[in-house]
Formats: C-alpha cells, sequence, structure tokens
C-alpha cells in the first residue's frame, strides 16, 4: 500500500468466488478500504511451476509404469520439491524407481508444450481429463495439458514447456498406509544440488575407505571393508571367549565349600550385563562337573550395580535356585532378583552396597540349604 508492507502468508477461497489473501504486515501502517499492489516473488513462483509441471509429468509416468489402478491420493506441491501419494499394493523396487526417473527425465527433456484452458467439465471429461477422486468441481474447469499424454483438471501454476523444469530426481518411497504409497522428489536446481550432495558423499565415502575419489570403486570397497570388519568382529569373539574361559578358570579356583556347595562369590570390575552373564555361564560350565555348586557374581558402573547368578542342576535338585539365591542381596543393592533355576539377575541403584550384598549370598545359601 502506500504507507505499508505486507507479506502475504496463506491464500483460500471466499465468498462469491473470491480468492482471500492472509497476510502480515512487514512495516509501515495498513488501512481498511487501502489499494494495494501486488508484486510476486517470481523466483519462487517459477520454482513452484516446476514442481507442478513435473508432478503432472511423474503421475502420467506412474501410471503408465503401474497401470491404471495407480491413481493419486493426494499431493504435495512446493518450491523446488515435491511430494505425491498414489494408491498401489506394493512398494517399488530400486530398478523400478531408476526406470520411472529416467522415462520421467525423458518426457521433461522432450520440451513438450504446457497449455491450460478453461472448459466445461464436461467437455474436459470427454478428452479424458483427469479429476481427482472427492474434489468438487463447477460447470467451468481449468485444464491443463503436457504435450499429448497428459490431461488433467488443475487450477495451480505451471511452466510452459517441460524443458523448464530441467530435472526430476526422486529422492524416496514409502508405504503411508494400506495400499498407499508416497513419492519424494526435488526438482529443477534443488534436483542438481541434491545430485551434488550425493556425488561428494560417495567420493567422501570412497577416500574414507583408501584410494583415489573414484566413485565408481566405491561398492567394490566398501565391501571389502565390511568383509574386514566381520573377520576382525570374528577374531575379536574368539579372543573374549578364550580370555572369559580363563577368567572362568581362575574364578572356579577360589570356590569355597558351603554346606557341601561349591560357592563362588567375586565382585568385578564395571561390566556390561551381557559380558557377566556369559561369564556366569562359562564358570557354571566349570563348575558342573564338581557335583552341587552355585556363582554369584557382582559389578557395580556409578550408582548402579549388577548381579548374576548361576546354580548347577545338582543344586537346583536339592532345592536351592538362583532367584532365590540372591533374592536377599538384590534387596541390600536396592532392588529386586529374578529369572530362571539355573539363571537369575539382580540390579539396584545402591552401588556403594554392594560388597555387603555379596556377604549376603553365603548367609543366604546356608539357609537355603538348611531349610526342609
Amino acid at each position: 500500500t502506500a504507507d505499508g508492507l505486507l507479506r502475504v502468508t496463506n491464500t483460500r477461497p471466499g465468498p462469491g468466488g473470491i480468492i482471500v489473501h492472509e497476510a502480515v504486515v512487514e512495516s509501515g501502517e495498513v488501512r481498511q478500504g487501502e489499494q494495494a499492489e501486488g508484486l510476486v516473488d517470481e523466483e519462487r513462483r517459477e520454482a513452484t511451476a516446476r514442481s507442478h509441471t513435473a508432478t503432472h509429468v511423474l503421475h502420467h509416468t506412474i501410471r503408465q509404469s503401474l497401470g491404471e489402478h495407480a491413481r493419486q491420493a493426494g499431493s504435495l506441491v512446493a518450491p523446488g520439491r515435491l511430494r505425491f501419494d498414489f494408491t498401489h499394493f506394493e512398494s517399488m523396487p530400486r530398478r523400478r524407481l531408476e526406470d520411472l526417473e529416467y522415462v520421467a527425465n525423458r518426457r521433461l527433456a522432450d520440451d513438450e508444450p504446457v497449455r491450460a484452458y478453461e472448459t466445461t467439465y464436461e467437455f474436459a471429461r470427454s478428452q479424458g481429463a483427469i479429476a481427482l477422486f472427492g474434489e468438487k468441481y463447477g460447470d467451468l474447469v481449468r485444464v491443463v495439458e503436457v504435450g499429448d499424454y497428459s490431461v488433467e483438471l488443475c487450477g495451480g501454476t505451471h511452466v510452459h514447456h517441460t524443458g523448464q523444469v530441467a530435472l526430476i530426481r526422486l529422492v524416496s518411497e514409502a508405504s503411508i498406509g494400506s495400499g498407499l504409497r508416497r513419492l519424494e522428489a526435488v526438482v529443477g536446481p534443488d534436483a542438481l544440488r541434491q545430485i551434488n550432495v550425493e556425488r561428494r558423499l560417495l567420493e567422501e565415502v570412497t577416500e574414507a575407505l583408501g584410494g583415489p575419489a573414484d566413485a565408481g570403486r566405491a561398492p567394490e570397497r566398501t565391501r571389502q571393508a565390511i568383509g574386514r570388519i566381520k573377520q576382525l568382529e570374528s577374531e575379536l569373539g574368539a579372543m573374549r571367549r578364550a580370555a572369559r574361559g580363563l577368567e572362568a578358570e581362575r574364578l572356579a579356583g577360589t570356590a569355597e565349600g558351603v554346606e557341601g556347595v561349591s560357592l563362588v562369590v567375586a565382585g568385578l570390575r564395571a561390566r556390561e550385563a551381557t559380558e557377566l552373564r556369559e561369564l556366569a555361564l562359562a564358570l557354571r560350565e566349570r563348575l558342573e562337573p564338581a557335583g552341587p555348586a552355585a556363582a554369584v557374581l557382582g559389578s557395580a558402573d556409578g550408582e548402579r550395580a549388577m548381579l548374576v547368578a548361576v546354580c548347577t542342576d545338582d543344586l537346583i535338585r536339592r532345592g536351592v535356585t538362583a532367584p532365590a539365591l540372591i533374592q536377599g542381596a538384590a534387596e541390600v543393592i536396592g532392588g529386586r532378583a529374578g529369572g530362571k533355576p539355573a539363571l537369575a539377575f539382580g540390579g539396584g541403584s545402591r552401588a556403594a552396597s554392594l560388597p555387603e550384598a555379596l556377604e549376603d549370598v553365603r548367609k543366604r545359601l546356608s539357609s537355603l540349604i538348611s531349610t526342609p
């Protein structure tokens, strides 16, 4: 206006066929009844037009590739990008997506004219114009034709020739519900930027794998790296198993006799729960041949304390189970115990009480054995 500047944030249909513009005042003052001059953001408009025409071309290509059952179920047209929802019963493999992208870009390269005109709804439908399911149309409609292959009822902005779109780059395909798929794509300069990002990423990955930035060798180098990692993981696993076996042997040598039962009780440095469990199972295997036996291992990490208990089958037959063996100890560290007769776990937040908890195990074993 003469005294103010507004930025349009949204438009919507109003009464009597008018278009309502919603705006915020950027500067100055705006008064009711003032005349305003509208200025279009040309860069944004052109980017939106490219995305809209690309959507029509993609829609036709999808129906041509998948079949007439692939109907539009929603879309988003934004500057430089689009989202297209359609009906289809399965995911699209990578090869089909590549073919779809290739055919759509060939259509754009043909530089076909894009024409928009108004006509009656009946005539438009007689010419094969595609109408959105559930959309309401008046007697007079706007038709957008792309080349001689796409005819749709559409009120949006478009380029004049498909070559102005330049490029479509599909970036994702996913399910959004039963029988519904979603394609997302970038268009024009945004598509080129996306390709450059992907190329740089591939080059960086190739360099990280060793050698020159030859993107063509990236898959081979990646497979080699994965193979080497698996080999190292296998070797590391074997080393850990060997170390666990040696530690189990050492702990088995510390067993003490309690009421005719071999008992190992040990507090260890901070361990992962899985590591503590595997060590306890290895220790049980070492103790099993000696008759009735049990082991309780404890570990603290910060304020948290963990307990793992194992009992041999001979001891279980005498009525002693792993959960019962560490129930009192778990309560000492502020937690509870649970598990199966041969293997139980406990944990709590009073790590400082772990030595006291482990001492409770000896008393607990004597009590369980002497209880008829």
